[in-house]
């Protein structure tokens, strides 16, 4: 196959055999059009004489080209049959287009219809090697139509692209169909632009060897369009390194992308009906929020455990049931949870991301400059919670304190009351020894708690006031005590 590509290329790129038969025709041409109303007076033999040289230098190099054709064809019996079949009928055609011409005189039309018969040849010797595979050229000559149609561009344009770009950048494209639809919506960009046919054969060309090369850069991209849409003047193609967010499809990145999202909207950062940022400082505005109602206060604690009701684990739930309804409320978290890998139930295993891997990718996303911060007491994963920087206020570490430092330790010293019941009612070993190692991890989380509070208080005394501009490293450094570690 690779031989046959090669000597099509050659065809494609026009070798110097064909550029000296177009230069004999355009020769004649010239000398008849300016014969034509004085066929009486005959022509100038000396210009005929060099229209036969030129053409018999043309006929030389065809032998040679033929010559490299069927070497080429050895290789593929299939393909000389139809590339034969098809350069038969252009050369039938050819000749009685050539007999027409001494008869009549509309050469000018001729030698349209002459390249237009070349064109058609050349594609469908393409099309035929696209459908090698054993299907039909006619269904996929029958898709091209269709899809010239809906884009208001020219079959054959639309057919010589496809052609070209089938054989030159085949890796690029899964199938045919997904071929004629990256040609569709570019047909539809040139038309839209107001190209012409010679604009858009030209930047079809200017794609396909990119993609041939196995490099589309977005420069050439920029390129093709600035031209289509007479921009010149006013862009240029260059693309600097941060403008690109191209890469490739990846099932776990995008998921935590989406709790990503999920997480700025229970902030209110973002919301489903709202496009763009709904909120990142200023007056806020309660009607961006239709559908889902971010968190009150701005504070939602990260737990192991069911403690709070509106915790992120269950504020998370909430936010895929309101987006994607309650029937499909389970399936939609089995696949989060497969997504991101783990073991157990699909809500332990997003619980699980949530406690020890969301900060992290959070921070790396945003450069270790993060825009939710975490409140975190230690190892113990005695307590954690999650506030959004743009709605800190002087006393939001106060309400952190109260309303969760002081409930959390609370329900600790009610788990405990109720694991010491358990552990001394246990009828068997195994019974106790496993309501003895839940115990032994409430109280050493409540005891990192203890420690943790204190820092908590110190700080909530003072109201601290922060300002936006001083920028994330520098307001982050001064609660630092109470922060996670940026990694």
């Amino acid at each position: 196959m690779a031989t046959i590509r090669a000597a099509i290329q050659i065809y494609d790129r026009m070798s110097r055999p064909l550029q000296t038969m177009s230069r004999g025709m355009n020769t004649l041409i010239n000398a008849m059009e300016a014969a034509q109303g004085t066929f009486d007076h005959g022509f100038d033999s000396s210009v005929l004489q060099q229209v036969r040289e030129d053409i018999a230098e043309a006929t030389v190099g065809f032998d040679q080209m033929e010559q490299q054709i069927r070497q080429a064809d050895t290789a593929q019996n299939r393909f000389n049959d139809r590339i034969q079949e098809g350069s038969d009928n252009a050369g039938g055609l050819l000749k009685q287009i050539k007999n027409i011409a001494v008869a009549i005189g509309g050469l000018t039309a001729i030698k349209k219809l002459v390249d237009l018969s070349d064109d058609m040849a050349s594609t469908k010797a393409r099309l035929n090697l696209l459908v090698d595979d054993g299907g039909s050229v006619g269904e996929l000559e029958k898709k091209i139509m269709a899809s010239a149609q809906r884009s208001r561009a020219s079959y054959l344009t639309t057919a010589k692209a496809i052609s070209q770009m089938g054989l030159m950048a085949a890796d690029a494209f899964n199938s045919n169909d997904e071929l004629i639809r990256f040609t569709e919506t570019l047909n539809k960009q040139f038309v839209i632009g107001g190209a012409g046919a010679q604009q858009m054969e030209a930047a079809m060309l200017q794609l396909t060897q990119a993609m041939a090369s196995g490099v589309l850069r977005g420069e050439e991209l920029n390129s093709i369009f600035i031209d289509i849409y007479g921009l010149q003047d006013e862009l240029t193609p260059e693309v600097e390194d941060k403008d690109v967010t191209v890469r490739k499809a990846d099932l776990g990145r995008d998921v935590r992308s989406f709790i990503s999202y999920a997480v700025g909207c229970m902030f209110g950062r973002y919301s489903p009906t709202y496009d763009g940022l709904a909120y990142a400082g200023g007056t806020w505005d309660d009607s961006k929020y239709n559908i889902y109602k971010p968190d009150a206060d701005g504070i939602i604690p990260i737990c192991d455990d069911e403690y709070f009701e509106d915790d992120m684990m269950g504020r998370f739930v909430e936010f895929v049931r309101v987006v994607y309804g309650d029937s499909s409320l389970e399936d939609n978290l089995r696949f989060i949870a497969n997504a991101l890998g783990g073991k157990g139930q699909p809500k332990e295993v997003i619980r699980n991301y949530f406690l020890n891997d969301f900060y992290t990718d959070h921070c790396k996303i945003y450069q270790k400059r993060p825009i939710y911060w975490l409140f975190d007491s230690g190892k113990k994963n005695g307590f954690k919670c999650l506030i959004y920087l743009h709605r800190y206020q002087p006393d939001t570490i106060a309400r952190i304190r109260t309303d969760y430092v002081h409930e959390q330790q609370a329900r600790y010293r009610t788990a405990i009351e109720g694991l010491e019941k358990q552990v001394a009612a246990a009828t068997s070993t195994s019974e106790r020894v496993k309501l003895t190692k839940q115990l032994n991890k409430v109280q050493a989380q409540d005891a990192e708690l203890h420690q943790y509070e204190e820092k908590v208080h110190a700080l909530a005394d003072q109201m601290i006031k922060i300002d936006l501009d001083d920028g994330v490293k520098h307001n982050y450094e001064i609660f630092k005590d109470v922060l996670a570690k940026i990694k």
